[in-house]
């Protein structure tokens, strides 16, 4: 309680929470696991000698922690654009590896938020989709945030976090969502950039 305490009674300088959780960085850690179980399971451990299967399988897993270091990219292209702009304290937590209780009391701290998320089975990936029901259920609301969405082939998890954020009072989410498909191309850059621009913008005015 001390420490949650610690947290609502910081000084509230213009500060940026950064959620940029993922963004596929989640997709690496859970789509790698995922997948080296049964390449250890079929191809190893059972003597396989289906070397194109095995191939096809080592693609699929070199793939997702490829996706996992261009969400990298992108998270730390978004962070430095605002430490440009003349933003100071901004945080990154990863969703899949904090604890719900900081990331609730952070987003309670800070005035302006970034929800990146990879589309998961057509969904926003689920830690970050039971992240945002907490704050609804906690009452979260008059916060300014952008969002960030990710996926190789139909990304939708940023008009599903809108609707979220819709459900919740006096939340102002910033237009244009960046949209990553895979990987940070230049014209997405530019999004990530854009995107730093307005929320410094709103935090330095």
């Amino acid at each position: 309680m001390s420490r949650l305490l610690g947290y609502l009674t910081k000084s509230k300088l213009p500060l940026l929470f950064v959620l940029l959780c993922l963004l596929i960085s989640v997709g690496t850690n859970l789509g790698g696991s995922y997948l080296m179980r049964p390449i250890i399971n079929n191809f190893i451990w059972s003597g396989c000698t289906d070397f194109a299967g095995l191939g096809l399988a080592i693609l699929q897993l070199a793939g997702i922690y490829l996706l996992g270091c261009l969400a990298t990219y992108g998270q730390s292209a978004m962070m430095v654009r605002l430490a440009e702009k003349g933003v100071r304290d901004v945080r990154l937590y990863d969703v899949s590896h904090t604890h719900v209780s900081e990331l609730v009391a952070e987003a309670f701290r800070c005035s302006h938020l970034v929800f990146a998320s990879a589309t998961y089975n057509g969904e926003i990936y689920t830690p970050m989709e039971n992240f945002l029901r907490d704050l609804k259920s906690h009452g979260l609301r008059n916060r300014t945030v952008g969002l960030v969405e990710n996926g190789t082939w139909a990304p939708v998890s940023g008009k599903q976090m809108t609707e979220l954020l819709g459900a919740m009072k006096d939340m102002t989410v910033l237009e244009g969502t960046v949209t990553l498909k895979s990987s940070v191309k230049e014209a997405q850059r530019q999004g990530l950039e854009a995107l730093a621009d307005a929320i410094a913008a709103d935090i330095l005015a």
